[in-house]
């Protein structure tokens, strides 16, 4: 069952498999890597307290040191706006639709349209890059 946005676009047959392999694996790398944020609980009593220690922002091993290497290289490899669709979808799990809506497409038809083929640009790109990389 695919039910992520990066799923449904495919099985909507608006990318295909091979980019939707490339585009899976550059969010294993944002994943990998650490990139998806902090998911921990608030304390109320220390929520604008600063803890040096936590060190967060920095990758707390070598391996996801690797992975934020190969992430950022395969973002600076697609292009300002292929990545920031490839970002939303393949990574935040957004829909089409409002990505389209955050490119600046006032109707939600031509935003989603226009958004799919900026994925298939970017999962084109990623399949190329991946290629040169083996």
């Amino acid at each position: 069952m695919l039910d992520d946005a990066l799923g449904r676009a495919w099985m909507r047959q608006k990318i295909s498999s091979e980019e939707y392999s490339a585009l899976r694996r550059y969010a294993l790398h944002w994943l990998a890597g650490g990139l998806q944020g902090h998911l921990g609980s608030v304390d109320l009593n220390r929520i604008y307290a600063f803890n040096p220690a936590l060190m967060s922002g920095l990758a707390n091993s070598e391996a996801q040191c690797d992975h934020r290497q190969f992430y950022y290289k395969a973002r600076d490899s697609l292009g300002t706006r292929p990545a920031f669709v490839a970002d939303q979808v393949a990574c935040c799990d957004i829909p089409l639709s409002r990505v389209g809506v955050a490119l600046g497409y006032r109707s939600i038809w031509r935003g989603r349209a226009k958004a799919a083929e900026i994925l298939s640009d970017a999962g084109y790109r990623l399949t190329k890059f991946w290629d040169t990389l083996t």
